[in-house]
């Protein structure tokens, strides 16, 4: 018989399987040095020891991604970086969080959930993870199909009594041959730092040692979910009452919409057949997509489909892989953008379905919604970019104000709405845009241009992104920024280009707020006195360096030009 130099790492096993283990260990013959013992698979009665294939380097720097990402670990599927070994080691890492932080009641077998999006990589590696957690005894509650993140997050927060953790397969928007894994916590949001940072030191420890261990004889149960996440969604939407599912259908809009072949074709188009509302499934042939990316590029051919629409009222809409995100076309074939979805969000659950509370955003989401927020009393809130963020606000607001939000969002098309997951929504932010129109019988574009009227501003914006594969390129890209912030806050040189003095006293409270919430300032911004700004950051989920511009003006002429001065500056002469 062979056994480990190691007895301590037993993972997935209980403090009953660990004491019967070392009863049979002090009968062995010990004479042999431990250094000498060979590591290969144990067998003690069902306990096992399964060796891991993945070099401790790439192991560890895979799981901290998990901590420093915005959104869970991506990288390219078949690389040392994602890969099925890979997946099996984060599901042991997982397994043993569990163990570890029991349900509230502790006579529940520990539970996890388990669901993806449509890409190969999510395909391949699911089951390998269900498997490792069964053979952990820990119980499996898995999407058999593909599953939208605001699905599988409501599950979650449903469900918070009886599930521990949720693991969600998904790279969201990112290039088909990415694979992804995030953490969906019993709130229904996006794990925080503090506990992907201890799953993550769970998976380099396996790592270290070289494997985890199994119990052949104590497997958990797997239970299939897949309807009882669709029907739940669908009570809960229908409870919100914010959708009027009634005056859609009476509306006469022409609703047509594009999944990009990811998540949101597996609800939306059923949701609106059961309540009767015609919608055309757009899909282009012979697309070529980068990835599931609803952005205004990768929606052209469904510009043109609503452009040419011979009804009075028509929409497009669209969803990333895993409908977190969304993508809104008006009547004359515009796109929307994120912004100003956010923006209409907000004013039509405060108009038109009286509801109230704090607008909460990230840093790169337009400064609209604070002079919104302002004109309607109401707080805002604004977090380094990452919805992890604004799901821990929300979370706070809900349990410490004892309030809701009337709108929780970012520039990269994710929303949320009150009384609903802490985490994006982007099938729920389709159909409310759509509702929306139907309530006003008016293009989106004119009830947009009534909002801004009434707000009495003048406001331009545009971001943009760079791709840089070398390190080093972005950390001189950033330093470029930083220098320009110290000589303003430090040296006290206000002046950036013609026309543009910094703000400083709002540059340094803001980057402050930043720290405050991730312990580092996501980025450079720049305010300045005139109430425009600039920001450059990299990205968290890509390797892109991104720029953003917020530009005000005296008229939409000046705001216009501001923007061009500052995009301008930024891809010229920061970005190069």
């Amino acid at each position: 018989m062979k056994i480990t130099s190691n007895l301590q790492p037993f993972i997935g096993l209980n403090i009953n399987g660990l004491k019967r283990i070392n009863n049979r260990t002090n009968n062995l013959n010990m004479s042999k040095p431990l250094n000498a013992i060979n590591h290969d698979m144990v067998s003690f009665g069902g306990i096992k020891k399964v060796q891991i294939k993945i070099d401790k380097t790439d192991a560890k720097k895979a799981a901290l991604s998990l901590v420093s990402s915005t959104s869970g670990h991506r990288a390219i599927y078949g690389t040392p970086m994602f890969n099925r070994d890979l997946m099996k080691l984060f599901a042991s890492g997982v397994g043993q969080w569990v163990k570890n932080h029991p349900l509230k009641d502790k006579s529940k077998q520990p539970t996890v959930m388990i669901g993806g999006d449509t890409r190969k990589a999510t395909k391949e590696c699911i089951d390998d993870m269900k498997n490792v957690l069964l053979s952990q005894g820990i119980n499996v509650r898995i999407n058999k199909k593909p599953i939208p993140t605001p699905l599988h997050a409501l599950y979650a927060k449903e469900n918070k009594d009886d599930v521990n953790l949720s693991i969600l397969l998904t790279a969201s928007h990112n290039p088909w041959e990415y694979g992804g894994v995030n953490l969906v916590t019993k709130d229904g949001a996006i794990a925080g730092s503090e506990i992907t940072q201890d799953v993550a030191n769970e998976i380099i420890d396996i790592s270290e040692k070289g494997g985890y261990f199994i119990n052949t004889k104590n497997k958990g149960k797997e239970t299939t979910i897949d309807e009882d996440v669709y029907q739940l969604y669908k009570t809960k939407i229908e409870e919100s009452a914010l959708i009027d599912f009634e005056k859609i259908k009476q509306s006469g809009i022409e609703i047509n919409y594009d999944s990009l072949d990811g998540t949101g074709e597996f609800v939306l188009p059923r949701l609106f057949s059961e309540k009767e509302i015609p919608l055309n499934k757009f899909s282009p042939v012979n697309r070529q997509l980068e990835g599931p990316n609803p952005e205004a590029k990768n929606l052209v051919p469904l510009m043109q489909k609503v452009k040419t629409s011979n009804a009075k009222l028509a929409i497009g809409l669209a969803n990333d892989g895993d409908a977190d995100r969304f993508g809104v076309i008006d009547k004359d074939g515009s796109f929307i953008t994120p912004n100003d979805v956010i923006l209409l969000a907000a004013y039509h659950l405060n108009k038109n379905k009286g509801k109230q509370g704090a607008i909460v955003k990230s840093q790169t989401t337009s400064t609209l919604l604070d002079s919104f927020a302002k004109a309607h009393g109401l707080n805002t809130h604004t977090t380094p970019v990452g919805f992890k963020y604004i799901g821990e606000d929300i979370i706070k607001i809900r349990e410490n104000e004892k309030s809701d939000i009337l709108v929780a969002g970012e520039e990269s098309g994710g929303l949320t709405v009150p009384n609903h997951i802490p985490e994006k929504d982007g099938i729920i932010a389709v159909m409310l845009l759509t509702d929306l129109m139907a309530k006003e019988q008016k293009p989106l574009s004119q009830i947009l241009k009534d909002v801004k009227e009434e707000m009495n501003v003048h406001f331009e914006a545009n971001s943009f992104s760079k791709t840089f594969y070398n390190d080093n390129k972005k950390e001189e890209i950033i330093n470029k920024m930083e220098a320009l912030y110290n000589e303003a806050v430090v040296g006290g040189n206000k002046h950036f280009i013609d026309g543009f003095n910094i703000d400083i006293e709002r540059t340094k409270s803001h980057r402050q707020e930043m720290i405050n919430y991730s312990g580092k300032s996501d980025g450079v911004k720049l305010f300045f006195t005139n109430g425009s700004s600039v920001l450059v950051r990299k990205s968290g989920t890509e390797p892109k360096v991104r720029g953003y511009v917020e530009a005000y003006g005296k008229s939409n002429i000046e705001a216009f030009e501001n923007m061009q001065k500052l995009t301008n500056i930024l891809l010229n002469e920061i970005m190069q």
